[in-house]
């Protein structure tokens, strides 16, 4: 019978970690909450018996593998740790953990795992075997990052500082902001909506806050640098702040920490609503070429958070039917060079 050592969720409550003992071997898990559509992964951690020279009857038998005496660091078996000796360090996207036994790194479930029978990492692993692969030093960099990131994003004030370096820096390019929107309903993380009137016309610029203050989940899946989207604010325009309008921007700029997904250049976000327009392309902001929208967008400064990752925005077009098929056909340089935003309101 499996005795769970620790649990943990995650700061965004869609993953949960475990480490978990079934006598034999000691494995760390990560498993996505009820209702959201992750892919369960596990490593190895180390082995309580003295090492087989192959375990290859385990999984059949429905058991973890006890590592080969070749994979493994310590043949004659370890003691499990107790609970006070274990942490969790999360990776900041949620969908990642590092686990710290006497705060020394033992094992890591980076985000990028889970495809190609690879799992996680361990530094008792020698060899790779059943998806769990020896500790490379960039992981030891990138857990103390987390924890660095954690320390400071948990830190009191850290948001109130945030949101307003972000609006001033906003109200740089745009002006005063005309209303704020609460996205999160008081959950973490924090997000909000700020709203600007475009100059001589009768629209509304939009600009979410929040969704730069830690690494969106699921960039590292699928795009070869994913550096500059990692940090994403997500700018759209609207004739009016519709009920369903703020609730639809709550919804996608929240998306990444509700479901383990992302927000990328090229995604259709369809919400199949009857109110025009009410679904979206998402674009570069630097793609759109109404001059007034273009004008106050070069405003915008270039940031890099946290010494190190470039504040990207994104733009939400306001999509009619035509526009998907556009898109898919020609791309969407070719969709934002043809239309014009503004005179989609007009």
């Amino acid at each position: 019978m499996s005795e769970v050592l620790k649990s943990e969720e995650n700061p965004y409550r869609t993953q949960s970690a475990s480490l978990e003992s079934d006598g034999r071997t000691v494995y760390l898990y990560l498993n996505p909450v009820e209702g959201v559509d992750l892919v369960p992964r596990a490593v190895w951690v180390m082995n309580l018996v003295p090492a087989p020279a192959e375990d290859a009857d385990g999984m059949i038998r429905g058991q973890a593998p006890v590592r080969s005496r070749a994979a493994c660091a310590h043949p004659n078996g370890m003691k499990a740790p107790h609970e006070n000796e274990i942490d969790f360090v999360w990776f900041q996207e949620g969908t990642g953990v590092t686990l710290c036994v006497e705060g020394e790194i033992w094992a890591v479930i980076p985000p990028f795992s889970g495809s190609d029978g690879f799992y996680g990492f361990c530094r008792e692993a020698t060899l790779p075997e059943h998806g769990t692969f020896p500790l490379p030093d960039g992981m030891k960099a990138r857990a103390k990052e987390n924890l660095d990131f954690w320390n400071r994003r948990t830190q009191k004030g850290f948001w109130a500082q945030f949101q307003g370096n972000l609006l001033r820096t906003y109200e740089s390019a745009f002006g005063p902001h005309n209303n704020y929107y609460v996205l999160d309903n008081g959950k973490f993380p924090a997000m909000g909506l700020a709203e600007f009137i475009i100059p001589d016309t009768t629209l509304r610029l939009f600009a979410t806050i929040g969704m730069s203050a830690q690494n969106m989940p699921g960039v590292e899946l699928h795009v070869k640098n994913p550096e500059p989207l990692f940090r994403v604010e997500l700018l759209t325009v609207r004739d009016a702040p519709h009920p369903w309008f703020i609730d639809s921007m709550s919804r996608v700029a929240l998306l990444p920490w509700r479901t383990g997904g992302w927000v990328g250049p090229g995604h259709s976000i369809q919400f199949g609503r009857s109110e025009p327009m009410s679904d979206y392309l998402v674009l570069e902001h630097h793609l759109v070429q109404d001059k007034i929208l273009a004008d106050l967008f070069a405003k915008l400064p270039s940031v890099f958070l946290d010494e190190r990752y470039a504040r990207t925005f994104l733009f939400l077009w306001p999509a009619v039917p035509d526009d998907f098929r556009v898109n898919q056909a020609r791309g969407r340089e070719f969709l934002a060079k043809k239309n014009s935003v503004v005179e989609r309101f007009s």
